[in-house]
Formats: C-alpha cells, sequence, structure tokens
C-alpha cells in the first residue's frame, strides 16, 4: 500500500478539491438565486405589460366594434334614405311625365281649335271683303276681286315656261 504521507497528501488533494468544488456550487448556486429571482422580476414585469397591452387592444376593439356598428346603422339609414328619396324622385317624375303627355294633348286640342278659329275669320274676313269690294266694284263698274283673283291664278299656272338663262350650256 502507500505510504502514509502520500496517502495523507492525496487525501489533503481530495479534501481541497472537494472544498473548491464546494464554494463553486455555493457560487453557482448563487447565482442561479440571483437569477431566478431576476428572471421572475423580468417575467413579472413582461406578465405586468402582456396584461397592460391586452386590456389596451381590448379596449381599442370595443371602440372600432363600436364604431363599425354606427357606421353600419349609418350606412343602413343612408340606404333606407335613397330608398325612399329614389322612389319619391320616380314618383314625381312619373307624375311630371303624365302632366306633360296631358299638356301635350290639350295644347294639341288648343292648336286644333285655334285652326278652326283661324280658319272661321279667314272665311269671315273673306265674305265682308268680296261683300265690300263686290259692292265697290259695282258702284265703279268694275270686275270683282274674286274674279281678278282667279283669273290671275289662272294665268299664273297656265304660263308658259321661262326661257334658260343664255350663258348656261346644255350638254
Amino acid at each position: 500500500m502507500l505510504p502514509a504521507a502520500l496517502q495523507e497528501e492525496q487525501t489533503q488533494k481530495s479534501e481541497r478539491s472537494a472544498e473548491s468544488l464546494r464554494e463553486k456550487i455555493e457560487a453557482l448556486n448563487a447565482v442561479f438565486v440571483e437569477q431566478d429571482r431576476q428572471m421572475f422580476s423580468d417575467v413579472s414585469t413582461l406578465s405586468f405589460r402582456n396584461a397592460e397591452a391586452k386590456a389596451h387592444h381590448r379596449q381599442l376593439i370595443q371602440g372600432l366594434q363600436s364604431q363599425l356598428q354606427a357606421a353600419e346603422g349609418d350606412v343602413a339609414v343612408a340606404e333606407t334614405d335613397l330608398a325612399t328619396t329614389r322612389a319619391a324622385k320616380e314618383h314625381e317624375l312619373q307624375q311630371s311625365k303624365e302632366a306633360l303627355h296631358h299638356l301635350q294633348k290639350d295644347v294639341e286640342k288648343m292648336t286644333f281649335e285655334f285652326a278652326e278659329i283661324l280658319t272661321d275669320t279667314a272665311e269671315k274676313v273673306m265674305e265682308r271683303v268680296s261683300m265690300s269690294h263686290g259692292s265697290w266694284a259695282a258702284e265703279q263698274k268694275r270686275r270683282s276681286l274674286d274674279g281678278r283673283l282667279q283669273d290671275e291664278s289662272a294665268a299664273f299656272f297656265e304660263a308658259p315656261p321661262v326661257d334658260p338663262p343664255l350663258d348656261v350650256v346644255e350638254p
């Protein structure tokens, strides 16, 4: 076996190594405890910030949802107003078309009535002129206006054709 001094020296080296390892383990344990404490603090801070962010986002979502609902309500009201206005305007347009059609019929009727009135008036005027001129022609011993107009009309329609100008060359 080994001499006692050598054995003793190895024992001391082992004890010193063991002591050194214990110190390293305690130092590592202290570092782990400190990191655990710091990690717990960081996790707590992050959890708190996460909870705040979630609450903030929930509020934003609720606000946006309420705005969306209000906008959808406004759109529904606008669509209803649009449909109502469209129906009213179409009704007004239809009434205007009917009134215009009625007015056109009235204007056409009045045009025919006016034409009849003008024809009657023209006939009466012609009768008066004929009578007045007939009595004047009888006093003056001349032909009546009607007779002269008939002669001139017949002469106009029976007139020979006018000769073409000399500067026009016929092919």
